[in-house]
């Protein structure tokens, strides 16, 4: 199978010296593209280990591009949509002596002047910066007229600085995505055709299920058959099936599943079907 073009990989296999400050600066190292322990996904996709760290964790491509990273310990998820995003989520995050990339990102602001993009870096000081960041928000409110004008009812104290962060953040930026239902990022994915992210996410939600997540059973079976995976969509509802107590709701449960399956397919040329992606 041809390996997908990642202008990312492409440049560290390039550049031995890039590499070596990717490997020893960032925790991205093309050397230790191994894993001791098997890795698979649950949709049997198959993985490609592209680098590792120095915890023996292994950073994997998937079949659609993205990234996913398997610890030393058994756990693992998907943290990127590319090798590229991966990069930039990794030089992000502050090494050791490093300032915050909030605290950065407030730098760079300040110095364009007042306005929204300064006020989010604000908040984003006030929730994740450590306490000379937060001085050094302080001292930039203190010290421009406008920016004093721009956080308005900043609070006085250090303690009321998270908290009146968090209140701004809530009000003005709305709720925090990791809060949101896990079949809205999944439906996300599969309708910007990331099919495998999604499968995967959704197999996961699907093994971790338990008698009372009788709505999310319904919910993943539609899930699997919008991405034309009727094995999966059928699991869900035969779970979902078992489920009910009542006998016309278990009949029910069980006609929706021959209804999913038939909504699930299509024909086509020559008399046969195949699943059908929504």
């Amino acid at each position: 199978m041809t390996r997908p073009d990642h202008p990312a990989l492409t440049h560290l296999r390039r550049d031995p010296e890039l590499a070596a400050i990717a490997a020893g600066t960032f925790g991205f190292d093309l050397d230790r593209a191994g894993h001791l322990e098997g890795v698979r996904l649950a949709s049997g996709a198959p993985l490609t280990a592209v680098a590792g760290d120095d915890t023996g964790g292994t950073f994997f491509t998937c079949a659609d591009g993205s990234v996913l990273y398997a610890s030393s310990d058994g756990r693992a998820g998907l943290v990127a949509g590319s090798p590229d995003e991966a990069l930039e989520i990794l030089i992000g995050r502050p090494a050791a002596g490093r300032p915050a990339p909030a605290a950065v990102l407030l730098r760079q602001e300040a110095g364009q002047g007042p306005s929204e993009e300064l006020r989010i870096a604000a908040v984003l000081v006030a929730l994740h910066g450590q306490p000379e960041d937060h001085a050094e928000l302080r001292s930039l409110r203190e010290s421009d007229p406008d920016f004093h004008f721009l956080l308005n009812g900043f609070p006085g104290s250090a303690t009321a600085l998270a908290p009146w962060a968090a209140e701004l953040d809530d009000s003005d930026y709305g709720p925090d995505p990791h809060d949101a239902y896990d079949l809205t990022w999944t439906a996300l994915a599969r309708r910007q055709g990331r099919t495998e992210a999604a499968r995967a996410a959704l197999v996961r939600l699907l093994d971790d299920t338990e008698p009372r997540d009788g709505h999310l059973l319904a919910a993943l079976a539609n899930e699997f058959t919008a991405l034309g995976d009727l094995g999966q969509a059928i699991r869900a509802r035969h779970l979902h099936a078992s489920l009910q107590d009542d006998p016309g709701r278990r009949g029910e449960a069980l006609r929706g599943q021959e209804k999913g399956c038939a909504s699930g397919r299509q024909t086509v040329p020559g008399g046969g079907s195949a699943p059908s992606v929504k």
